[in-house]
């Protein structure tokens, strides 16, 4: 009685990918790219809701230092990790923006301590559920991930006009007009005609190991 059998390729000599450090000449822009774009979100998250909330500028300057500490101590706990605490990949933590409305809604009605409150008692409930959410990845289709974002962006649209108009220490008259319509642009034609490795969207900059698939 003939048996088939299917011929196993050997793998590949040396690390994996995941493993390999690229030389310093990429090494180091590709650091640089990852920086300035996680640094727009770390920013940007904590100056929406201390504008929304109508905070001071000194504690909105203190809200943006602290999520910046916070963001890098997380990332140092992801890459090197402690114990059975982090991914030990090069993974750069920051803060979401899924979490903004329920921000300024909570500071709105409770104060800022009590967002803080929440946000602690989240994350004690994403790190218990973490270990079981691959198992539901399925019930997230792009059209759901998207449906929130778009929900998200929609939400912020208050606190950005306000911005625009002047205030909440935005640039007052026209000059808050232009300003947005400037970045607007210029984010644009860095997002079409900017090389990749100058391009803020994550699908087009390029790996050290080799191009990327393009994003889905």
């Amino acid at each position: 009685m003939a048996v088939s059998t299917h011929a196993v390729a050997p793998a590949p000599p040396g690390p994996h990918p995941v493993d390999v450090r690229p030389p310093l000449r990429r090494l180091v822009p590709l650091s640089v790219q990852h920086l300035l774009v996680a640094y727009a979100g770390m920013a940007t998250m904590p100056l929406l809701v201390g504008t929304a909330l109508e905070l001071p500028e000194d504690r909105i300057r203190l809200l943006i230092s602290a999520n910046l500490l916070v963001s890098g101590l997380a990332t140092l706990l992801q890459s090197l990790g402690v114990m059975r605490v982090g991914a030990r990949l090069p993974i750069v933590m920051g803060s979401t923006f899924t979490a903004i409305t329920p921000a300024v809604l909570i500071g709105k009605d409770h104060g800022l301590a009590a967002v803080f409150g929440a946000t602690i008692v989240s994350g004690l409930v994403t790190s218990a559920v973490a270990p079981w959410f691959g198992r539901w990845l399925h019930l997230f289709p792009p059209l759901v991930t998207g449906t929130v974002i778009a929900v998200i962006g929609f939400s912020l649209v208050p606190s950005a006009a306000g911005l625009v108009a002047g205030g909440h220490g935005g640039a007052p008259g026209g000059r808050g007009l232009a300003l947005a319509a400037a970045t607007v642009v210029l984010v644009v034609l860095v997002e079409r005609l900017a090389p990749p490795a100058l391009a803020r969207s994550p699908c087009s900059s390029p790996s050290p190991w080799g191009p990327r698939s393009p994003c889905p």
